[in-house]
């Protein structure tokens, strides 16, 4: 399901059946974030699905990974994982400040759409 690059409807559907799996999976999905050799598309659907599950720590994950990755979709993919945390984390909102500087314009505009 992660490797998918189209979030297409069967996508969403796929990732719901995942999501039945509770606690279990953010361990997963933390693991497949921080895995370099996972691929950027599973790296950043695992980012993304961290967000969408309020997992405990996701902030702190979006971040290094806004910070270290040198993939633009992985960057992209924190860097909107992060909006949904800005208006409760001034950790999420220092982070979206910082990626005004990234060096992908993608990633820069979409973190100016967060601070808005």
């Amino acid at each position: 399901v992660l490797s998918q690059d189209d979030q297409t409807p069967q996508f969403f559907r796929d990732r719901s059946r995942l999501d039945s799996l509770g606690a279990p999976l953010d361990e997963v999905l933390v693991e497949l974030a921080e895995d370099r050799e996972a691929g950027g598309t599973v790296r950043a659907n695992a980012l993304r699905f961290l967000a969408d599950r309020g997992t405990a720590g996701a902030v702190t994950l979006l971040r290094r990974a806004l910070l270290t990755s040198d993939e633009d979709e992985v960057r992209l993919a924190a860097v909107g994982a992060l909006q949904r945390f800005a208006p409760d984390s001034v950790h999420a909102r220092n982070a979206l400040r910082a990626a005004l500087g990234d060096p992908s314009v993608r990633v820069r505009l979409t973190a100016l759409q967060g601070l808005d």
